[in-house]
């Protein structure tokens, strides 16, 4: 039933564009949105899971761009039961939303592309569903070479849009939204991804490698902490104030802390 959704969901494709892709499928990703937080609750035992066997690699093309679209509208944006159909309408406005953006900036900063100030990639990890009892493509999302299990964008950068703490160096390079479809969390993938990165970040020559996360996040922190990453500036309150970032309600209380990574 579930893996049945997904199928829907894709196969509404998306149209090439000048700047990336523009998603298509809005009803199907509306399906696969719902049937996405149905599935949830289908994990496998710790007793069951076998070691994943991973495939990291840029993400390719729009069936991949649409996967990484829904998987991060589902785990960025999460809303209490009472909430559920408005939820998913804004989760859907999310898709559209990650597929244009992220779709514009794979075209217009690719990684290879010497001498722009910006560049990236969306790496993605995938594990073929059939070579692994425990993996239920139902509540993962699937691409022409597996499931995407996990993403995670790199960027090349003196500085990441959008983001108020910068590095001290100039050469640096920037983690961010690293996201794991819930029913393989704790089995490694993160961690997996952040490996892969840090190595593309070596074969780029950069000096350092940041991640953002917000200050209040003790899960992020401690997953980068583990990973090998350090603090090396913090936003005071006062400023996230100042900048409007306001969590739960708390003005300033989304400030955000910049972490840098101790294994490049």
């Amino acid at each position: 039933m579930c893996a049945a959704a997904y199928k829907a969901c894709f196969s509404a494709g998306c149209m090439s564009h000048a700047h990336g892709w523009t998603w298509t499928g809005l009803n199907a990703t509306r399906r696969g949105l719902a049937d996405l937080s149905a599935c949830r609750a289908g994990k496998s035992s710790p007793e069951t899971r076998q070691k994943l066997e991973l495939t990291i690699r840029d993400l390719q093309g729009p069936e991949e761009l649409q996967a990484v679209a829904l998987l991060r509208a589902h785990a960025f944006y999460t809303y209490p039961p009472e909430r559920a159909f408005a939820g998913q309408l804004h989760q859907l406005m999310k898709v559209e939303e990650e597929v244009r953006e992220l779709g514009h900036a794979i075209a217009s900063f690719p990684l290879d592309q010497a001498g722009l100030d910006l560049r990236m990639t969306s790496l993605v990890a995938l594990a073929d569903a059939s070579r692994h009892a425990d993996l239920d493509p139902g509540y993962h999302i699937p691409s022409k070479d597996g499931v995407v299990l996990s993403t995670l964008d790199l960027y090349i950068a003196s500085a990441l849009p959008g983001e108020y703490l910068i590095g001290r160096t100039r050469n640096a390079a920037y983690l961010a939204n690293l996201a794991t479809a819930e029913g393989v969390k704790r089995r490694g993938i993160g961690r997996s991804l952040v490996s892969a990165a840090r190595q593309l970040a070596r074969e780029h020559g950069v000096d350092a490698l940041y991640v953002h996360t917000l200050a209040v996040n003790t899960v992020a922190r401690d997953f980068y902490a583990s990973c090998g990453f350090v603090v090396e500036r913090e936003e005071s309150s006062n400023t996230a104030h100042y900048r409007g970032k306001c969590l739960d309600g708390v003005e300033g209380k989304g400030r955000t802390v910049l972490l840098r990574d101790t294994q490049l």
